[in-house]
């Protein structure tokens, strides 16, 4: 599966609304809580088998963010 398939899958069995979920969609505006985002981020780390630092976790504000910090931590 496409990483960005992936994450949009992840984030889309925790958002409430039907809601289109593009690499622009920021995180914090899905109407998900910080625990929900937290877990869908750590089930991430583990189907990608990647580890974010805490500190670059806190700087996520977009789904293109996450996905950068993934090919960032691949390479």
């Amino acid at each position: 599966m496409e990483t960005f398939e992936l994450l949009r899958s992840l984030l889309a069995e925790k958002v409430k609304d039907e809601v289109e979920i593009t690499p622009r969609t920021n995180l914090r505006e899905l109407g998900i809580d910080s625990v929900d985002l937290v877990e869908i981020l750590l089930n991430f780390e583990e189907k990608m088998n990647l580890t974010f630092e805490d500190e670059a976790m806190l700087k996520l504000s977009t789904v293109q963010d996450v996905l950068d910090l993934s090919q960032e931590i691949s390479n």
